[in-house]
């Protein structure tokens, strides 16, 4: 597919409206998806540090 050229009036359209077209709703579920995604990724970065402080302490 093309791309248009730009108008000549210079009305540029932002970045937010050309490659963000949700509704409210659908990007509170994109918020929401995301937060649990991070919040996965910190639980998984911290078990992975726990595990190897423990892995380098050695048997008690």
């Amino acid at each position: 597919m093309k791309k248009q050229a730009p108008p000549l009036s210079g009305d540029m359209p932002s970045v937010r409206q050309e490659f963000t077209p949700l509704t409210p709703a659908d990007g509170a579920e994109w918020r929401h998806t995301l937060h649990r995604l991070w919040a996965e990724l910190l639980l998984d970065a911290w078990i992975t540090t726990q595990t190897r402080e423990e892995d380098l302490r050695g048997p008690e």
